[in-house]
């Protein structure tokens, strides 16, 4: 095990979705055509807890690979649904076929969220602070009255980020 503390290494070496597929049949295909390439991948079901007697095969299935090999496997998916005759991805939006994959941030989505809360809790403590300690101001309530409506907007914003694709015709994110 190397102690050298080499973050680039480990980031690469993390998973990223590459694509959620409607069924097995197509997720099989790209899973194959991954591993033809010596990338490494693995599929996930769509439900981590699917319903008592629901069909397992009409939840979509998610492809993960390696951060270091998420271009060339977008590349290979690309060239696959080519050769199906049909584009990658199409906005649902406009009908477009410029869209491109976002990357995602969870350690930064993850702080956002965190901020929202602590923007929601301490005005929470500030009501809870009885009016003898002298702490209570119109200005206070002011400030805490903006945090709430902050922490609110952050979490709204933090939700926002759940798109993989954005559409460069429309900015349809989806």
């Amino acid at each position: 095990m190397r102690t050298d503390g080499n973050l680039s290494d480990k980031t690469m070496q993390q998973e990223i979705q590459l694509l959620e597929c409607g069924n097995r049949i197509e997720a099989g295909d790209i899973m194959e055509t991954l591993r033809a390439n010596d990338i490494v991948c693995r599929e996930q079901a769509g439900s981590l807890y699917p319903l008592v007697g629901a069909d397992d095969e009409l939840a979509g299935i998610s492809i993960y690979v390696l951060r270091k090999d998420y271009e060339r496997a977008q590349r290979l998916v690309a060239t696959l649904d080519r050769q199906r005759g049909r584009s990658s991805r199409m906005c649902p939006k406009c009908g477009s076929e410029e869209v491109s994959s976002l990357v995602r941030r969870p350690k930064l989505r993850a702080a956002v969220v965190i901020l929202s809360i602590a923007m929601l809790l301490l005005p929470g403590v500030y009501v809870a602070i009885p009016e003898s300690a002298g702490i209570r101001s119109s200005e206070a309530n002011v400030v805490a009255l903006s945090m709430v409506v902050a922490g609110i907007l952050l979490l709204v914003l933090a939700g926002r980020k759940l798109a993989n694709w954005k559409c460069g015709s429309c900015g349809h994110r989806f």
